[in-house]
């Protein structure tokens, strides 16, 4: 599957995909000629494993060829993975909420001595970040649950593409509505030193109870283009006043530190 690859990359540079993805403010488009040489790619569809910033992964069918173009690129997750890099240790204790399909939370694991945890609403994709992990060979504990103000239950959109969903409805539509547990960011990281939160813009009243105290490094993705310039710098208020500070920024990603 190489060749696949081969053909991704190729598009990539021809377009600097990895810097259209290097944003701030707003999402990347691709040019119509960019998609129209992914869709002539044979065999697109078809599975194939792909490295992702260091972490081996399983491109199935059930993919997108956007992602899979993102991954074949490394522009997928890329400013995320560069500052786990930079600033986790092996000693460092982590959650991860909204895993997506692992991969940041797998480039965590290879950091840390202990297992991440990883928690995802989207029961799609708890096989998924399994199965990345174990191609890895790293160990997980997976939580199929949403994080929330409060416990409960709440309503959560399944979209087609499954980056997309969220409690809100999805701009590009969703394919199922689903009841998903809660727990609230306590109950999440209770053993843990470092929270990494990618939510889709449910950013916006997460830390509406604060932050808990032994938390000492904060990865936030503030998703601007979705919330607004103003609803963004309230989060991040919110966060200075439980006392974290703005310590780097990589795209739409903010590492915090207290």
């Amino acid at each position: 599957m190489s060749k696949i690859i081969n053909n991704l990359r190729q598009i990539g540079e021809k377009f600097n995909i990895c810097q259209k993805w290097s944003f701030n403010h707003a999402w990347p488009e691709l040019d119509p000629t960019e998609l129209q040489m992914l869709d002539n790619i044979n065999d697109i569809d078809s599975t194939f494993l792909v490295s992702v910033g260091g972490v081996l992964f399983e491109a199935t069918k059930n993919i997108p060829t956007y992602i899979k173009y993102l991954m074949a690129n490394d522009a997928y997750e890329k400013g995320d993975i560069e500052l786990i890099n930079n600033y986790l240790t092996s000693v460092d204790r982590a959650a991860v909420v909204g895993a997506g399909v692992g991969i940041v939370a797998c480039a965590i694991g290879m950091i840390t001595d202990d297992p991440v945890i990883a928690i995802e609403p989207n029961p799609k994709l708890v096989g998924i970040i399994e199965n990345t992990f174990r191609l890895n060979s790293l160990n997980v504990h997976v939580i199929n649950s949403a994080v929330s103000e409060n416990e409960g239950k709440e309503k959560f959109y399944l979209a087609k593409e499954y980056w997309s969903s969220s409690f809100s409805i999805p701009d590009t539509g969703f394919d199922e509505c689903i009841d998903v547990d809660c727990s609230t960011l306590e109950d999440a990281s209770s053993d843990s030193n470092v929270l990494f939160i990618d939510v889709e813009g449910a950013e916006k009243h997460l830390f509406n109870n604060g932050v808990p105290e032994y938390i000492n490094k904060l990865f936030v993705e503030i998703h601007e283009p979705n919330l607004g310039e103003k609803a963004s710098m309230r989060v991040i208020n919110k966060l200075i006043k439980s006392g974290f500070n703005i310590h780097d920024k990589n795209g739409l990603t903010y590492y915090f530190i207290k």
